[in-house]
């Protein structure tokens, strides 16, 4: 039986215009899927990263109604080169839909990555065409459903129920007939999208008031030292909150990816428990955070010790007013030496001179403890412990703990050759009898020491700091990363989530003007280190992944130019969940209550409109496409 309506539909234009039919092909069921795992020394089985979701792609045979001629064909075969083959010179990454007839709900977005050369049947004009298409987002797209509202009502539930298996983004446009000062609409009881602004000590604008001055994001453009001083003399004086002065030392590097800023490695003789037998040493590489020496100092009263980066400043001189984001990563590994390992992730704001007057990082303690993170600012050149200085968030280490039962480290400290008392048989008179003599025997000596073997989400965390200093006010945004940079949720249980939009610093002692941002990534010797030969592990790998500073515009000034209206009556504003801007009236505007974009989730969703404004006759379309897997 012959397929209902078997042709195909590519950026609006049917197959059936020249001539080309499908035949029956099946869909995959599933995206390429790439397993993310690490191997673990000494460990059974890998530790399990999750999958990576690609790009999906299907193949189909198209027929070529020629009705036997070579004319025909040659006629169908250009035309299909000039509907298939698209270039976009303006947006060469532009994807285009793809529909089939006997499909007539759905359409999958993407490009064909293959036109195969036709095949004749039979030794005649008539041919099949062999068509590979691929679809970055791997999505199937269900037809465009949309919700038209006469108007709205601030806090009044809108129930809309969605079609698929897969979160949804979602469109909504609404044309305001008041002024607004803000509107937003809240999804799901949690994910927010707004602009304005409803408390009248904040800014009332939707205009950007920040000039970016340093963007340093591990990427293809900016994945280099291009913007750092490594280990500068000019470090020796900084103070970063330790008791002792770090040892500056060791060697930054990029990682593989590109993607962050890291310590960089080094080759060290030593004894791995999980590899070498006893009494012997192999050569490994390890994370070089200093010389062999600096390690083997000892662990008490000593240093941390670690390379230090700092930016080589701004142009246009320092940041009197500023926005700084930044992200640290602090990666701890298991084990029972592992979990000994003790780490530092270190970002200092200096002011012109040189001096910290703001700290950030997440710091490791001794045995096994969980790491603890803060957040402080202080007089510039504070020492950061019992200098001048507020807390403003932490030290904090609650977050998700698990105390797993405490374990006694056995830590290998060398060998040496002892002689022994031994029972051996030999011959006495031509009898054999058992004689005691004393023989050289390899001694191995160890020392306990302690793992409380406590973890938390701090062992191996993502976390992004977002900061800015108007005057006298700070503005603090601290939150936990998922795997794809996305901040959690306020109500993530464990999570490290923490955000302060207004501190008054009354006496200016902490407001300096940013000169450059300092980096450190220590490392402190524990036991493993200081014995002979050393003992090898996984060290604490520290990292920053991201860093951007903006200068406040000199020029922009909330008392002199206030915006009362975030949407004025008569305007359109439009949330765009799906391409991630919101606009006013078709132009891009900065959100004020900034959160991801909230997707709608298959089955029944809830939005909540929330306005200053009356929005009862105000006209409101809410549309998206359902997605499946």
């Amino acid at each position: 039986m012959a397929e209902l309506n078997p042709y195909f539909i590519y950026n609006g234009i049917s197959s059936a215009n020249y001539g080309v039919k499908c035949t029956k092909f099946a869909m995959p069921i599933a995206p390429t899927m790439n397993v993310v795992s690490e191997s673990i020394p000494g460990a059974y089985g890998n530790y399990f990263e999750g999958i990576n979701y690609t790009s999906k792609s299907f193949t189909f045979k198209v027929y070529l109604d020629t009705n036997g001629s070579r004319e025909r064909m040659q006629e169908i075969t250009d035309q299909m080169a000039e509907y298939l083959i698209l270039y976009d010179e303006d947006n060469p990454a532009r994807e285009y839909e793809l529909g089939f007839g006997f499909w007539p709900d759905r359409f999958w977005l993407g490009h064909f990555s293959s036109i195969g050369q036709p095949t004749l049947l039979n030794n005649s004009w008539f041919a099949t065409v062999d068509l590979t298409f691929e679809c970055s987002k791997p999505f199937t797209f269900l037809n465009r459903e949309t919700i038209a509202l006469d108007g709205v009502t601030t806090g009044k539930p809108i129930d809309v129920n969605v079609k698929g298996n897969a979160p949804t983004p979602v469109d909504i446009q609404l044309e305001s007939n008041k002024d607004a000062k803000h509107v937003g609409v809240v999804v799901n009881g949690s994910g927010i999208f707004a602009i304005g602004e409803d408390r009248s000590e904040l800014q009332d604008t939707i205009v950007a008031e920040w000039q970016e001055e340093l963007s340093d994001v591990g990427d293809a453009t900016s994945g280099s030292f291009t913007n750092w001083n490594l280990n500068p003399t000019s470090a020796s004086n900084i103070k970063w909150g330790q008791r002792l002065a770090p040892v500056m030392g060791g060697a930054n590097a990029i990682n593989a990816s590109g993607m962050s800023i890291g310590v960089g490695t080094k080759e060290k003789t030593g004894y791995n428990p999980s590899k070498d037998k006893k009494g012997s040493t192999s050569k490994y590489t390890v994370i070089n955070f200093g010389t062999d020496a600096q390690e083997a100092k000892g662990t008490t009263g000593t240093p941390w010790y670690g390379p230090i980066m700092i930016t080589k400043g701004f142009d246009g001189g320092a940041l009197d007013d500023f926005k700084v984001v930044f992200r640290l990563k602090h990666e701890k590994f298991k084990g029972p030496h592992n979990g000994r390992a003790m780490g530092d992730i270190e970002l200092l704001f200096l002011d012109p001179n040189g001096n910290a007057f703001f700290r950030a990082g997440i710091k490791d303690q001794d045995s096994g403890a969980v790491p603890v993170l803060y957040t402080q600012i202080g007089k510039p050149g504070t020492d950061w412990i019992s200098g001048d200085y507020v807390n403003i968030f932490g030290p904090a280490k609650f977050f998700n703990i698990k105390n797993y039962k405490n374990i006694k480290v056995p830590v290998y400290t060398g060998s040496k050759k002892v002689k022994k008392s031994v029972t051996i048989i030999k011959k006495v008179r031509g009898k054999k009898k058992k004689v005691k003599t004393k023989e050289k025997k390899n001694v191995y000596y160890y020392k306990s020491e302690l793992n409380v073997n406590n973890f938390s989400e701090l062992s191996n965390a993502w976390v992004e700091w977002e900061v800015h200093k108007v005057g006298n006010v700070w503005s603090f945004w601290i939150y936990q990363l998922d795997k794809g940079g996305n901040r959690v949720k306020d109500y993530a249980k464990g999570k490290v989530h923490f955000k302060k939009t207004k501190y008054i610093d009354r006496g200016g002692n902490y407001s300096a003007s940013l000169g450059s941002i300092a980096v450190g990534m220590f490392k402190h010797s524990i036991k493993e280190d200081t014995t002979n030969p050393p003992n090898i592990y996984r060290n604490v790998n520290p990292s920053l992944t991201m860093l951007k500073a903006w200068r406040r515009n000199p020029n922009y000034d909330l008392a002199n130019k206030p915006i009362p209206v975030a949407v004025p009556a008569g305007s359109v504003l439009d949330f765009d969940g799906e391409n991630m801007q919101t606009t006013v009236n078709g132009t891009v505007v900065e959100e004020a209550w900034a959160t991801n974009y909230p997707k709608l989730r298959p089955g029944n969703n809830t939005l909540v409109f929330v306005s200053d404004a009356d929005l009862s006759k105000s006209k409101t379309v809410i549309s998206y496409n359902p997605r499946l897997k």
